[in-house]
């Protein structure tokens, strides 16, 4: 099975072909990124990203809890 990974660097990708031109465009990112883009654009996707994260969290900890108090009442009731 191939795992691919996908590096995107705030808005353009770093290829073996293009990485000299990319490396000059990486310097003028960070005054790009503060003119061009609006505060609510570094944050799209935070809160159903967040969401997700916090169902996942509740999911896990419920089911330790609930496997927790099971084991302990189970060596409770063993001899």
């Amino acid at each position: 099975m191939e795992v691919r990974l996908i590096v995107v660097m705030s808005g353009f990708g770093v290829s073996e072909q293009n990485a000299t031109e990319s490396a000059g465009r990486a310097a003028a990112l960070p005054k790009n990124l503060c003119t061009e883009r609006t505060p609510g654009d570094h944050f799209r996707g935070v809160f159903p990203r967040m969401a997700a994260i916090s169902l996942g969290g509740f999911i896990f900890l419920g089911a330790y809890d609930h496997t927790h108090s099971l084991l302990l009442e189970v060596g409770r009731n063993s001899p």
